[in-house]
């Protein structure tokens, strides 16, 4: 009995580093866009990540602030909680959207970041929706009808991300809950990319387009990987008190 003990035992741990794994990957979504489609690498976004508490996008280059040749530098991320089939610019289809901009003023750069709501939902119970323009109050933790000018955005190198911990709530479809993005970047006021070029990238990393008919939704691998080892051991446990 000792081999099928064993083999019991591997076949658990297999199991169990498959379902995490799994799980883990499907909590943050990303997608990649081609390097010099936008003809600038500093506003070239080349990935677009989407992950349970941040946004993020990833440019081909550092940008390098010219004065001399463009006094304004554009990024933003448009999310939908909707199910929208296709991205647009229209705030009829986008729910929240992370915004960063440099510009250049009489003799120097400042830059302005926010996080900008057209409908939001109040509570994570979805028990009231509102329309009409918010903006992310990150120290009072809640909407608010002005720009609190804190500058939300969190800038590295080639990368501009925002946490959106507590400020977005997902819709709640039949067992998804899900955000889906897209990103746009430009300079003087033009937009010379948009990332990915036709689709949104949503938590699923890897997995088919999401889809809002129940129907056409399956759970996750890592899901039913974990209900099979939930349900396997389960099963062992029994077996072992009926020998007892």
């Amino acid at each position: 009995m000792k081999p099928f003990k064993y083999l019991t035992t591997s076949f658990l741990f297999f199991i169990l580093l498959i379902s995490l794994t799994s799980i883990g990957f499907t909590m943050g979504g990303y997608k990649t866009d081609p390097t010099g489609d936008a003809g600038l690498l500093d506003v070239d976004i080349v990935r677009l990540d989407v992950e349970g508490n941040l946004l993020k996008i990833t440019l081909a280059k550092t940008p390098e602030l010219n004065e001399s040749l463009y006094t304004w530098y554009t990024y933003n991320i448009f999310v939908d909680c909707d199910g929208s089939a296709t991205p647009s610019l229209s705030d009829t289809v986008w729910e929240y959207v992370g915004h960063f901009k440099w510009r250049w003023i009489t003799d120097h750069w400042t830059n302005d970041s926010y996080l900008m709501a057209s409908r939001y939902w109040v509570d994570s119970d979805h028990q009231k929706h509102e329309d009409g323009t918010r903006y992310w109050d990150k120290v009072l933790e809640q909407w608010v009808v002005a720009d609190p000018d804190q500058q939300t955005a969190d800038v590295s190198g080639n990368t501009i991300s925002f946490d959106i911990t507590k400020a977005l709530y997902r819709i709640h479809y039949p067992q998804l809950y899900f955000f889906q993005a897209f990103a746009t970047s430009g300079k003087n006021l033009q937009v010379n990319d948009t990332a990915p070029n036709t689709t949104w990238v949503d938590e699923n990393s890897g997995a088919p387009p999401y889809s809002p008919d129940p129907s056409a939704s399956l759970p996750g691998i890592g899901i039913l990987l974990s209900l099979a080892f939930i349900t396997f051991t389960a099963f062992s446990v029994k077996l072992k008190r009926k020998k007892k």
